[in-house]
């Protein structure tokens, strides 16, 4: 849809507003949920006073910032540190069955919004004794996601759960030594913020990167259609290692996935899966 197209046109429905932020911004969102779509982009228009989605494209078009908000309300952030703290438990016991050779594992956290957690699985690490063995690696699509994802900082009242979660997860350690307070925050101690990559990738338009060890995407693929679900899944499947792990949400499994046959269950409940091989 090019700019003087859009231009004549009155009206937009949403599959035609999503075909304009891909031609025009580079975002894909073509093949999420629908509703999730709808509840976001409508929050957004309201919020910038525009009466229908041709209004609020041709907004976009003449102030190229208000992608960014935008942006903020379609990426996928909820979350926590030890979020789901019997998955955290289950996750102590099997991933000490991935170290077997001197090189270092590889974990990728797809879709790791700011990073919550990346540092989890760093904390993990170090209290099994694995950290000098592991790189870990957070993507996400949002750049200015990413960019709270590194700097590490969190509110002193999030902590409080998060110190209850890691409790309720098998934490074995003091969870304030993971952390400083300063200002009224909290701030990741730096060999934790130094052992994990943060960098962009979009799941629904890039290729997986290297091989890995073990993939975590947990809580978004529920915001795709079938179609993407599967795509995405096959990626995980082709750059993980045999004998690797995928671990997903709680809403989310491989049954009835194009994938289902090239994984074992780990742990039904907990949505841990190990490619065969």
């Amino acid at each position: 849809m090019n700019t003087s197209l859009l231009e004549k046109k009155t009206s937009l429905d949403l599959p035609e507003f999503l075909q304009f932020l891909w031609t025009h911004f580079g975002y894909d969102f073509r093949e999420y949920s629908m509703a999730h779509l709808q509840r976001r982009i409508q929050h957004r228009m309201n919020v910038d006073g525009c009466t229908s989605l041709a209004s609020f494209a041709q907004n976009l078009l003449l102030h190229k910032e208000a992608i960014l908000p935008l942006l903020d309300d379609l990426s996928i952030n909820v979350t926590q540190m030890f979020r789901d703290p019997r998955f955290f438990r289950e996750l102590r016991d099997v991933l000490p069955t991935l170290f077997h050779a001197s090189h270092p594992i590889k974990i990728w956290h797809a879709g790791c919004a700011t990073g919550q957690e990346a540092y989890s699985m760093a904390i993990l690490l170090e209290e099994l004794g694995k950290e000098s063995q592991s790189l870990i690696y957070g993507t996400d699509f949002h750049p200015k996601i990413l960019e709270r994802a590194r700097e590490g900082i969190f509110s002193i009242q999030a902590m409080r759960e998060y110190t209850e979660n890691y409790l309720a997860s098998g934490g074995t350690g003091c969870f304030s030594n993971y952390y400083r307070a300063e200002y009224g925050h909290a701030v990741m101690a730096r060999r934790l913020r130094e052992s994990i990559t943060f960098s962009q990738h979009n799941l629904v338009t890039d290729f997986a990167f290297g091989e890995m060890n073990a993939v975590l995407c947990r809580n978004v693929l529920i915001y795709f259609n079938k179609s993407l679900q599967n795509r995405v899944l096959q990626r995980f499947r082709d750059c993980l290692a045999p004998g690797g792990i995928l671990c997903l949400g709680s809403k989310e499994d491989l049954a009835y996935s194009s994938v289902a046959s090239d994984f074992v269950v780990v742990s039904d409940w907990a949505r841990i899966y190990r490619k065969k091989g």
